[in-house]
């Protein structure tokens, strides 16, 4: 026998249902952005397709489309998306429309992946011909369907489709990579504000990192200023050195600077390295960065101690009585040899050796 819920059980459900069903938590949502015509005269909607806390993440469109040539006609019906840049992402089947080859034979794995590849590209010779340009009217291949032969596939493009699906290939390639692409790009401009560009730096893709880093708009805000500043020190060695550059300056003005050197700075890469020293003699560095850089001195190699050397120069105002008793004993040591530049930089500080 089931169990008999009085009713102040079932209410007690009901509420908890109410509390903790929050609808709030559905992991995306779309909005549609803008209309699109293609080159087959194919009306399309685009959406932005958001977060469950409302942050753009990518475009979608649903695209039903005739692709026909030679009397074939293969009309497709597939779910598209592209990333914030208008790069290709990913695309999905309908299930009561999935992908097909010459005389509909489905699509096996191996040629969705090199369809995912080829719309990738936005190199493609596809770009530069015409559709009937892919087939070799001198090489004849059998339809079933149109109970004929019919023109196979150019060898010239042989890695720029699928075996028996050319003109799918072709009608999608030029649908995600002709002027759509440069289209959802300016939208993405047009809403750039801090949440998608925190959206962009916290995604880890390198296309977004480049977008952001090489195309810097104004003064960043604190937060995508923190994030930027994190990717010195954990991006890869071009990413980390862009980020240098284009962090704003009063990143390297806090005191915590000093402990972020101490902890990761002998780790890094030499062209990160040498970009963070480079940039340290043009902003407003601390106290205590200079201090770190003096106590590292004896550690440094010769290119990067005369790059050093510059800091100095540059930020010889904040050398007090320790900073320079410390730097004098360096250079009494035997660490390294006095030469010219070592005398005028310690000239230069008021330091008598």
């Amino acid at each position: 026998m089931g169990l008999v819920l009085p009713y102040s059980g079932f209410f007690i459900l009901f509420l908890f249902a109410v509390l903790f069903n929050d609808s709030s938590q559905s992991p995306e949502f779309r909005k549609p952005v803008m209309e699109y015509t293609t080159i087959k005269s194919v009306n399309v909607t685009i959406d932005m397709v958001y977060s469950n806390d409302s942050v753009p993440r990518y475009y979608a469109t649903t695209l039903e489309s005739p692709i026909c040539m030679d009397e074939l006609c293969n009309p497709i019906a597939i779910e598209i998306e592209w990333d914030l840049l208008g790069n290709f992402r990913n695309y999905h089947e309908l299930k009561s429309s999935p992908i097909t080859k010459f005389d509909h034979e489905p699509f096996e794995k191996e040629d969705h992946e090199k369809l995912k590849k080829i719309l990738s590209n936005k190199s493609s010779l596809l770009q530069d011909y015409r559709m009937e340009d892919l087939v070799d009217t001198t090489r004849l291949v059998y339809s079933e369907e149109i109970d004929g032969m019919t023109g196979a596939t150019s060898k010239t493009f042989a890695n720029e489709v699928v075996g028996g699906a050319i003109y799918t290939c072709y009608t999608l390639w030029h649908f995600v990579n002709g002027q759509l692409d440069e289209k959802l790009l300016h939208y993405t401009e047009q809403i750039l504000d801090e949440t998608v560009l925190l959206e962009m730096l916290q995604s880890g893709k390198e296309e977004y990192l480049h977008y952001v880093l090489d195309k810097k708009r104004g003064i960043f805000s604190s937060k995508v200023n923190e994030v930027i500043g994190d990717l010195i020190w954990e991006g890869e060695p071009v990413i980390a050195v862009k980020a240098v550059n284009v962090v704003e300056e009063n990143y390297w003005g806090a005191d915590s600077i000093k402990r972020v050197l101490e902890d990761s700075f002998s780790g890094l890469e030499t062209p990160v390295q040498n970009a963070i020293i480079q940039q340290m003699t043009k902003v407003s560095i601390t106290y205590k960065t200079l201090e770190y850089f003096v106590e590292v001195l004896p550690e440094l190699g010769d290119r990067k101690r005369r790059l050093v050397y510059k800091i100095f120069e540059a930020h010889s105002d904040l050398f007090d009585v320790n900073l320079k008793k410390e730097l004098h004993k360096i250079f009494k040591g035997d660490r390294f040899p006095m030469g010219g530049e070592e005398y005028k930089l310690l000239s230069g500080l008021g330091i008598s050796y």
